[in-house]
Order: structure tokens, then C-alpha cells, then sequence
């Protein structure tokens, strides 16, 4: 049975909903990526909520949404030369401890940074005391906010339960993804529609396929014509105890010398297979999220996924991390804290410390080239420090010396 046919047998589904009428021209819209569907999926009309059913963006949201999540995001204060965890600031509270007493800091990151990869903004409502102190942020769904610029001035138009209301920038903590004008951020949905629609299309069909039993394992040969009621009786079969794969693997009856035929996947159904797979390496491409984090590891390999893990954190999550940290520091820092050299960073040393054995051979490189001393050491691996003092102590390897040291032992040699 060719790809067309099948086609036609998972279209059955739509025509019983009077959804359409010509199978033929149907199939061949499909086939050249135009849109099939009345609902607009697969043309350039597909809304949020639909995009997320398919698995590849679902799978590409949620690793960049839980990647921002479990980094730890700090405040520092720069004093002196030096820099502190500024553990008594507010920013830290929030960021660190608390954002509000409905949340964890998980919970926040992720919810905002997932705003972000559907909507292409992300909000949140500044909580604060009498005297204009932040105190906490409150995510408001991005779908419910309607940005508003004028000269350069944001305004946001909200969807409450008291009816719409408009904030300003003092009100609203906002994060753009990619913008266009550097203040209101763009949905990779919306630029995405066509190739999250078309897999959404090669994913109801699959669905159609197996639902229908549309790639049959076997067929059965019948060594001479057959009555309509001895077809009609065996069609019944097959269909009530072979259609689906709730009934795949069941031991089949043949009578009348009948004899099944193992059937294999032919080159059309191959390439159809092949096209579900570009709809979701295209997917992946535009998130720019490795394929082996969304489950496709047809072309990963032990060697190559630790590079393209590094990669991932180097080329895709560090612009969402600097766009965190500068949005914090731009809308949400006070002019005494700007002063006082108060930022933000993520900590992804979490994602670069790789195996144990790794860890420990840079760790002996730094201790040998005074780099780290023994405390800092076991700081890096949540340990306590030496006790009395010991573990404060820099070391270098005696065959290191200064250039100067070095000059001056060879004049002396020399003379």
C-alpha cells in the first residue's frame, strides 16, 4: 500500500466531519507543506497554544525553560576589588530566596523564561512596600498583556479581574527575547508558524496511520475468489480484531487455504518518515536546542554530546542568561545599589564542572599553579573549609619562577 493511499485511509477521519470533500487535492496540499486543515495549522495561521501540542516545541520550551531554572542567579556587590554575595539586598531575596510567597525561584525562572521562547516577552508585577521598596515579582501571563510603545515608552494594557489597566515600566518588570526595536520582543511562534503547523499536520496523520491500523504488518493471499459474505465476514475480522495497535501482535485465523504476505515499509512511506524527522530538526534549529535534548540521537555519539551539551550552554542559554542579568540590572536595581556596584550573574559553573575525575585534575592544576588555594578548593565541591587556618595556604610548584627570577639565575650562571 503506497503513502497516497494511506493517506486517504487517515483522511477518513476528516471526511466523516465533512471537513473535506476532494482526498486527491487534500493529499497533494499536504504533500507540497500548504495548508490542509480549516483551523489554519500548517498555512501560517497557528496560535500558541497549538504550537505547543506539538511534541518537538513542547520538548524545545522545556529545556530551555528548565536550564534557566535550576542555575542559581546571585547578587554580587564589587567592593574594594573584590566581590561579596550580597546576601542582604532585596535582589538576592527575591532571585535567590523568595520571589514571592507563591513561588520558588525555580518556579519563577521558568515560568518567565517559557513567556519568553512562546510569547517572546515576559512580566512580572512589582510588589512593594509604602515607601516604593521592592519587595517580590508576581508573573502575569504574557497573553494577557497588550504592549503599548510610545516614543520609546512602554505602556501595558492588562487583563484583570477588575477589568483591563494600564501600567508603566515603575509597575512592570519586563524581559524581551529577540526584538526588533529593543522593546518589544518577537514570538518564535509566530515567525515558526509554518513549520510548527506543517509537523503538527505529519503528527495528525501519524496519529490517523496507527489509530487505523494504516501500516499493516501483513496481507492475506486467498488462492481463489471469494463470496461478498466470506469478504464481508473477513473484512469484519480484520477490522475488529487486526485494526490498531491495540490489536497488534494477535495470532490470526486463515481458512480456505488462505496464506499472509509480510509487508516492509516502502521508499514513499520512508521519506515521509524522513520529512516528521526535518520538522523536527527545524523546530530544534530555531530554538537552537542540540538534538540529542530533545530525544533524537540518531546522529549523537558519546564523543559528540558532551561537546554539543558545552555548546548548548555557550551558544543558545548564554544570551538568555545576559538578557536576565541586564534586564534586572537596567529596571529592577535602585540608584543607591547602581552605586554601589550591586549585579547580577547566573552561576552556570554548575554546567562546567563535568565528571569527577575531570573536576580533580583541574583542581590539582590550580592548587600547583597558586590559582585556588585548599579552601576554595572544597568551597567548589560544598565542603567546609580546613579547620584552624590550614586550607587558607597558596602553593606553587617550585620549577615555576618568575620571568625576572629566571633572568637573573642565567647572568648569574653566564658570569
Amino acid at each position: 500500500m503506497g503513502i497516497i493511499k494511506k493517506l486517504k485511509i487517515a483522511g477518513q477521519a476528516f471526511k466523516n466531519s465533512g471537513e473535506y470533500e476532494n482526498f486527491d487535492q487534500m493529499i497533494a496540499e499536504f504533500l507540497k507543506g500548504n495548508n490542509i486543515s480549516g483551523n489554519g495549522i500548517g498555512g501560517g495561521k497557528i496560535d500558541k497554544d497549538q504550537a505547543m501540542r506539538m511534541a518537538a516545541v513542547f520538548a524545545c520550551i522545556r529545556v530551555r525553560s528548565e536550564t534557566v531554572s535550576c542555575i542559581p542567579l546571585i547578587c554580587y556587590q564589587k567592593k574594594d576589588g573584590k566581590r561579596s554575595v550580597a546576601k542582604d539586598s532585596n535582589l538576592y531575596k527575591i532571585f535567590h530566596n523568595k520571589p514571592n510567597k507563591y513561588m520558588s525561584p525555580s518556579s519563577f525562572k521558568q515560568t518567565m523564561q517559557s513567556d519568553i521562547d512562546i510569547y517572546g516577552n515576559a512580566y512580572a508585577y512589582k510588589q512593594k512596600n509604602v515607601y516604593g521598596d521592592l519587595l517580590g515579582l508576581l508573573p502575569i501571563k504574557a497573553g494577557a498583556v497588550r504592549l503599548k510603545v510610545d516614543n520609546f515608552t512602554p505602556t501595558y494594557e492588562i487583563n484583570t479581574v477588575d477589568g483591563m489597566k494600564m501600567y508603566t515600566r515603575d509597575d512592570i518588570f519586563h524581559i524581551t527575547g529577540m526584538s526588533f526595536d529593543g522593546i518589544t520582543g518577537i514570538s518564535p511562534i509566530e515567525y515558526a508558524a509554518r513549520a510548527a503547523g506543517l509537523g503538527l499536520e505529519y503528527e495528525r496523520f501519524s496519529q490517523e496511520f496507527f489509530k487505523n491500523g494504516a501500516f499493516p504488518s501483513v496481507a492475506i493471499e486467498m488462492p481463489n475468489a471469494m463470496t461478498d459474505i466470506a469478504f464481508n465476514r473477513l473484512k469484519e475480522e480484520v477490522d475488529k480484531k487486526h485494526s490498531g495497535t491495540q490489536n497488534a501482535g494477535k495470532p490470526w485465523i486463515i481458512e480456505d487455504g488462505g496464506k499472509m504476505t509480510t509487508l516492509s515499509v516502502n521508499a514513499a512511506d520512508s521519506q515521509f518518515i524522513e520529512n516528521r524527522k526535518f520538522q523536527k530538526e527545524e523546530i530544534a534549529s530555531i530554538y537552537r536546542v542540540p538534538m540529542h535534548l530533545i530525544q533524537s540521537l540518531d546522529r549523537s555519539t558519546n564523543n559528540n554530546i558532551e561537546h554539543q551539551s558545552l555548546e548548548f550552554i555557550k551558544y543558545t542559554m548564554l544570551n538568555q542568561f545576559v538578557n536576565w542579568e541586564e534586564a534586572i540590572e537596567s529596571q529592577l536595581r535602585t540608584d543607591q545599589q547602581i552605586s554601589d556596584e550591586y549585579y547580577m550573574e547566573f552561576n552556570v559553573e554548575v554546567f562546567q564542572r563535568g565528571d569527577f575525575k575531570t573536576r580533580m585534575e583541574g583542581y590539582e592544576v590550580a592548587l600547583r599553579s597558586g590559582g585556588l588555594n585548599p579552601d576554595e578548593v572544597r568551597a567548589l565541591e560544598n565542603r567546609e573549609p580546613i579547620p584552624n587556618g590550614l586550607g587558607q595556604k597558596f602553593f606553587i610548584s617550585q620549577n615555576v619562577r618568575g620571568i625576572d627570577e629566571q633572568s637573573k639565575s642565567i647572568t648569574g650562571v653566564n658570569s
